[in-house]
């Protein structure tokens, strides 16, 4: 009987060891993404900055594929603005999702201590 038991937490031990790895695998992952969305809003907001502080009749171009097309300088803050609405949205996501993981990693850890008491 006792063997059994241990045979059940041992397997119980390695599903929950199994899970934290996972965890904490897709927390880095989120962590990364999240560091990559700051790092483009950041490099959005302050090319934001610049062109406000350019005059309105300044000839300005955007990037598009390989190319530079000429577009109204109004038009070009307005695309940077939503771009950098669009990170900043992402970010909060991608942090929420952070707690979430951290917080399932330490569940997994306190069920693991808990088996290790119990054995």
């Amino acid at each position: 009987m006792m063997k059994s038991i241990q045979v059940s937490n041992r397997e119980a031990f390695m599903e929950i060891q199994n899970k934290m790895v996972e965890t904490s695998r897709v927390l880095e992952n989120v962590k990364t993404k999240s560091q990559l969305a700051e790092r483009e809003r950041r490099r959005t907001e302050l090319t934001l900055n610049e062109l406000n502080n350019t005059p309105e009749n300044t000839t300005s171009y955007k990037s598009v594929g390989k190319m530079f097309m000429q577009a109204p300088l109004p038009e070009l803050k307005k695309n940077l603005e939503e771009i950098a609405e669009k990170f900043s949205t992402d970010i909060s996501k991608l942090q929420t999702q952070s707690k979430y993981l951290e917080s399932t990693i330490a569940e997994c850890e306190k069920n693991m201590d808990e088996l290790v008491i119990k054995e």
